[in-house]
Formats: C-alpha cells, sequence, structure tokens
C-alpha cells in the first residue's frame, strides 16, 4: 500500500500518489471525471490528511474543506450518480464540538446523497475502533434510510461487529485476502447474527434466520460456529 504524505491536500483538492510520484486531483476535474462515466455511485473528495493527534486547526481545515468539496461536487454533477459524502472519524477525537457541526452540515444535504463513507475506523483495538463510542456517535446520526459504508480490511468477526453497529457496506478486502492465501469462507449467515442483532438492523426488515433446521438461535455467533470452521484451505488435498 503507498504511503499518504501530509501536508498535501489544499482547498482547491487532494493529493494521490501514483506510480509517477504525487498528483494533485482537483474539485473540477474530479468532477470532469464523474460527469464523463456518470457512475451509479461515487465518493466525494474528502480532506483525509487528518488523524486523532491532528491539531484543532487542522481539523478545522479539514471539516472546512470537505463541506467545500461537498458542496461544489453536489452543485455540478447529475443527480443520477448516487454521492457518498466522507466523514473523518478523526474529526471527532480531536474536537468533538467542531466534529458535530461539520455532520450536521452534511446532513442537510443528505436529500441528495446515497449514502456516507466513514473513514479512519479500524480493528476493537485502535484509537477509533469498532464498538468505540466514536463511532457509535456517528452512526446514531446518520439517516437509516441511507447506505453507511467503512472502508478498510476487517477479520470476519470484526466485519460482523460493524453489521451489528449498523453498517451496511464493507470492503471486499478480507475475502480477497483470503482468497490470495488459497482460502475460502465455508458458512452459511445463519447462526451468525441472533435475532436481536437483526431487530437492531434498522435500515432492513430481514426474515427470520435460523441456526439449524428450523431452529431461531439466541446464542452470539462465536459459540454457534468455531472460527476454525470459517475456512477451508484450498492447498489440503482433502
Amino acid at each position: 500500500m503507498q504511503r499518504l504524505l501530509p501536508g498535501y491536500n489544499d482547498k482547491f483538492g487532494i493529493s494521490i500518489w501514483t506510480r509517477q510520484g504525487r498528483k494533485t486531483l482537483s474539485v473540477s476535474k474530479f468532477i470532469e471525471i464523474v460527469n464523463d462515466f456518470q457512475p451509479a455511485l461515487f465518493q466525494v473528495l474528502s480532506d483525509y490528511d487528518v488523524n486523532s493527534t491532528s491539531s484543532i486547526k487542522r481539523s478545522r481545515k479539514s471539516t472546512a474543506r470537505n463541506i467545500e468539496y461537498l458542496n461544489q461536487v453536489l452543485s455540478e454533477t447529475k443527480e443520477e450518480s448516487g454521492a457518498f459524502a466522507t466523514i473523518e472519524t478523526a474529526w471527532f477525537r480531536v474536537n468533538q464540538k467542531d466534529a458535530e457541526s461539520a455532520l450536521t452540515e452534511i446532513l442537510e444535504k443528505q436529500s441528495r446523497l446515497s449514502g456516507f463513507v466513514i473513514n479512519g475506523v479500524s480493528g476493537a483495538s485502535t484509537d477509533v475502533g469498532i464498538g468505540t463510542s466514536v463511532l457509535s456517535n456517528i452512526i446514531s446520526k446518520l439517516p437509516p434510510n441511507k447506505l453507511r459504508y467503512v472502508p478498510g480490511e476487517f477479520t470476519f468477526w470484526e466485519i460482523l461487529d460493524l453489521v451489528r453497529e449498523g453498517i451496511d457496506l464493507v470492503d471486499s478486502s478480507t475475502v480477497t485476502r483470503a482468497a490470495e492465501d488459497g482460502h475460502a469462507f465455508c458458512l452459511q449467515l445463519a447462526g451468525f447474527l441472533t435475532q436481536n442483532d437483526y431487530k437492531a438492523i434498522s435500515n432492513e426488515s430481514l426474515p427470520a434466520m435460523t441456526a439449524g433446521v428450523g431452529q431461531v438461535t439466541e446464542e452470539p455467533y462465536e459459540k454457534v460456529v468455531s472460527p476454525k470452521k470459517l475456512r477451508i484451505n484450498l492447498k489440503d488435498r482433502r
């Protein structure tokens, strides 16, 4: 993975690193690309150069730029292409008040948005991990009828925890990594989430899932299936 260097984003656009080095992707160029390709969904540019150790001044620049990017992109792209606004979790670690204000401004545009990207979430051991108050607070403020996406590579159990939190979309990097290692997942969703988990998912009405033949489970998914049974090794001659 290419390391992202700090200090290059500005109000005109963001920096991306290619094989030929750093390139600036301006807001105007991004809008031109979106209008040319007319994708079904796209993520609006984000000033990603902020983390939990950033200064308040840097965090305020990030929130201000994200809102500027969002306003310009939404005003100059076609409504047929669904836009995802980006929320940086680091905002909430640096300055809760400013972050809440920025989120309120973003939500004012929700009629034009198809969903939200919650950036900066990692495993449970990190600053902004799954199950932390930061992530739960953000999700609780997002409309349940809009898709909520968290990018990043997570374990299978972490993905299920994200579903419990109310996340709708995750990366396919977990299954891609398994395939690269010569493994395949061998499972059914039935039994991994309890009925209470399904009731907690507010933006979908899902059918009852069963752990066995016609039996609904109320057991935590960790007790239903051992992690060792989740994968099969495709290199195993058996």
